[in-house]
């Protein structure tokens, strides 16, 4: 069973450190142990605009400080990881710019929608019949004490009782009906929004210095898990799947630079 450490972390909507040049600060964590991965150099340099830097790795903190029994890999070269996720977040907003806002809802929750519709007002129907037979057997009942009513004073009693059940019944169902509608209405407002949203990250991207992308992504990114051999998982703050994107980090990885 692996450990897993679940901390603050985990829920961060702005980088821990806008200063690094690393991209995925405070978003980074090893596969194996769970452990935060923390930026760390190596002694060796690169050139960036002619610049000589150091050149930066993210580290499992759990396995360099001895604080977990991690049997992953110790560190990860972060230009090749920060190539590669921002490769993903290129590659699902340039999805995101190409849908058309009016096609945001897909044609299976639009389906959904009208589906729920329909139960709700068949339930509002058959509850408005009920509550309108059950008043009308009510005003039979002065009738039925004074013997003028086709029905029995047994009989009445009998009915109102069965159509108050019975009115009970399609209440609760109508209740329901209204509370599923509101929720598929409520999603489909949500992803109206975080369309909306996204869209307005999609246009700062390209254009943005490195501490605003990390807000971005901040933003976009739950969680990133990084594996032996730079296998990496993207946890997102938005499902890609209601927007069909479909994401294979395989295609955006950069190999090992010396």
């Amino acid at each position: 069973m692996k450990k897993r450490n679940n901390d603050a972390a985990d829920a961060r909507t702005y980088p821990m450190n806008t200063e690094s040049r690393c991209l995925l600060n405070g978003k980074v964590h090893c596969a194996t142990c769970g452990s935060r991965l923390i930026v760390a150099t190596n002694g060796k340099y690169i050139y960036e605009n002619g610049e000589k830097l150091r050149k930066l790795r993210y580290m499992c903190y759990g396995k360099s400080r001895k604080r977990t029994d991690c049997q992953g890999q110790t560190g990860y070269t972060a230009n090749r990881l920060d190539s590669t996720v921002d490769g993903v977040i290129r590659h699902i907003f340039e999805n995101m710019r190409s849908i058309p806002k009016s096609e945001v809802v897909t044609s299976g929750l639009k389906a959904l929608q009208q589906e729920r519709e329909s139960r709700y007002k068949v339930a509002q129907r058959n509850y408005t019949k009920a509550a309108s037979d059950l008043a009308e057997l009510k005003a039979e009942v002065l009738n039925a004490i004074r013997g003028e009513s086709k029905f029995t004073p047994e009989l009445l009693n009998e009915l109102i009782a069965t159509t108050e059940k019975g009115l009970a019944e399609f209440e609760a169902a109508r209740d329901t009906a209204k509370q599923e509608l509101d929720e598929c209405k409520h999603r489909i407002e949500d992803m109206r929004a975080k369309y909306d949203e996204v869209i307005s990250w999609t246009e700062l991207y390209d254009a943005a210095d490195l501490a605003a992308k990390k807000m971005i992504i901040a933003n976009l990114v739950n969680r990133i898990e990084v594996g032996t051999d730079y296998e990496i998982h993207i946890s997102l703050n938005v499902d890609l799947a209601h927007f069909n994107i479909q994401l294979d980090i395989c295609s955006y990885e950069q190999k090992e630079t010396a």
